[in-house]
């Protein structure tokens, strides 16, 4: 069986508003006490950050 190595470069993309609602939301579950809803949560930062993949040649 032939291995194959591949060496890309990952290139992460993250929108200007994905710190600062990640921020609030902490503050929020500080001052509250209470869980966030890590299902919406998670689609949130999904929208926010992008990934590419290139190979390096």
């Amino acid at each position: 069986m032939t291995k194959h190595t591949v060496i890309c470069t990952l290139t992460v993309h993250r929108a200007w508003w994905v710190l600062p609602y990640l921020n609030t939301l902490a503050f929020m579950c500080a001052l509250t006490g209470l869980e966030p809803d890590l299902r919406k949560v998670n689609r949130m930062i999904e929208k926010g950050v992008t990934l590419k993949a290139t190979p390096v040649r």
